[in-house]
């Protein structure tokens, strides 16, 4: 089917990059709005303001006529332009007619000034400034942002986009979402693509239904416990893709704000992290499950079914990492037996770290994604909040790396195990952590993280990181 797509930005966003490589892939014809304007006499500025709407308007009447010629012969269009002024936008995409889709690139100004210095002719950093304040005026359509991606993430985000595009309509009208409401696709997900409509609601498209159906059926029992997650609005399956749609959640991740709180503040909100804990584990089950539909009466074998020595390569191993790797192996079967006995099975979200908990000025306003949540004892929700405070860069986004790379645990632990002492007080609780560690470490060879591997074996098993804090 031909469709018409729309990609702004400041300059220097990557945007006609991008723009020419995937007309290139989907066979589309690629338009220019500055060749437009330069070869129709429409780029004069007038002094003190710029070239004036009126000739961008000019413009997009001469785009819509090739638009139209390139649709008569069965292709799409890809229209690349700063886009100035939400006047613009809307009069090209009434132009038109057919299906058109809106892409928005942002990244700060000084990555779009260092941007434009790379290239062979840039523009210079006055001009950068200039068209990043005119253009960052306004968002529309699919947001991306670009500030830590490369070229070719930028592009698949943008494909990946295109793919969802029909699917996100469908569903928009299903649940009565105004279409003209911006699309901005979050950065991460693992396991699903996650977008948020407008200011109210959030759309996970994924393609596993157990995943879907779980998450569906857990956040139910957790919204229905007083807890503060978001609520499910429609769920289901439309070609071929399962998709949650949910309200949005209100408020910023802790992790870009944690810094900056006082003592008091951080005490207090570690005590809200343990009220919603305490909340998730009211919740029982009578069976474990990691993650469901498979489901166990023996802890040890849920947490032995997810553990797969057998899919690391030893002969790909340096000698070190070898070394820790059988260290790792037979301390996980001299020790495995003690999860036989085990607390009964409740709600764990098992992602628990400051990225997926939001606040308001330093009240709780919510935890999100549940992709990885379990059926299991109350204390393997520890292990990964734990090693979040361990290895922080390890789980926040690109842009707050350094900030939390010389994190140093102060009364974070503590103050959890203030607030909800019993979630501390398990048998062999060091041990078993290590046990549930084992998953995620083997994880990370399997995935050719050598270099994550050793340090988080380093810490775990031949450092005392976990006695000193637990």
């Amino acid at each position: 089917m031909e469709r018409s797509i729309i990609i702004r930005g400041p300059l220097g966003v990557g945007k006609s990059t991008v723009a020419k490589v995937i007309a290139e892939k989907i066979g589309a014809v690629y338009i220019s709005v500055d060749e437009v304007l330069d070869h129709n006499g429409l780029d004069k500025a007038v002094e003190g303001e710029g070239i004036p709407l009126s000739n961008f308007l000019k413009a997009n009447e001469i785009i819509a006529t090739e638009a139209k010629n390139a649709r008569n012969e069965g292709k799409s269009v890809f229209v690349d332009g700063n886009f100035y002024h939400k006047e613009q936008v809307e009069q090209l995409i009434r132009l038109l007619e057919n299906d058109v889709e809106v892409f928005t690139l942002k990244a700060s100004v000084e990555v779009c000034i260092a941007r434009d210095a790379a290239r062979a002719k840039p523009y210079g950093e006055d001009a950068a400034r200039a068209v990043h304040m005119f253009v960052s005026a306004f968002d529309y359509g699919t947001v991306i942002n670009t500030e830590t991606q490369t070229i070719n993430e930028t592009i698949r985000s943008v494909m990946d986009v295109i793919r969802d595009i029909a699917l996100i309509v469908r569903i928009a009208l299903k649940n009565k979402i105004d279409l003209h409401s911006s699309i901005h696709r979050f950065e991460g997900g693992q396991v699903n693509r996650v977008y948020q409509i407008g200011k109210n609601h959030v759309l996970k498209i994924e393609n596993n239904l157990d995943v879907t159906e779980h998450q569906s059926e857990i956040i139910a029992l957790a919204v229905s416990a007083g807890a503060k997650v978001p609520k499910i609005l429609d769920a289901g399956e439309l070609d071929g893709s399962r998709y949650l749609l949910m309200e949005k959640v209100n408020g910023r991740k802790l992790s870009e704000d944690w810094m900056n709180f006082s003592e008091v503040q951080k005490e207090n909100l570690m005590a809200q992290i343990a009220e919603q804990l305490r909340i998730f584990h009211s919740i029982k089950f009578d069976a474990y499950a990691l993650p469901r539909p498979r489901q166990f009466d023996n802890w040890e074998m849920a947490i032995d079914s997810y553990t797969h020595f057998d899919d690391v390569d030893k002969t790909k191993l340096d000698a070190q990492t070898l070394e820790n790797f059988e260290s790792l192996e037979k301390f996980y079967k001299e020790h495995k037996s003690i999860l036989r006995d085990s607390s009964e099975p409740v709600l764990v979200h098992n992602d628990l770290h400051f990225d997926n908990i939001l606040h308001q000025d330093g009240v709780l306003t919510g935890i999100i994604d549940f992709d990885f949540a379990r059926q299991a004892p109350r204390d393997y929700e520890l292990w990964h909040l734990l090693d979040f405070f361990c290895t922080p860069v390890y789980f926040v986004e690109e842009k707050l790396e350094d900030q939390w790379r010389g994190f140093k645990v102060g009364n974070e632990i503590a103050n959890l195990k203030k607030s909800y002492p019993e979630l501390f007080e398990t048998t062999d609780l060091s041990t078993r952590l290590k046990l549930y560690l084992t998953e995620s470490l083997v994880s990370d060879l399997g995935a050719g993280a050598i270099h994550k591997f050793n340090k988080r074996f380093e810490n775990y098993f031949k450092e005392s990181w976990l006695k000193k804090y637990i």
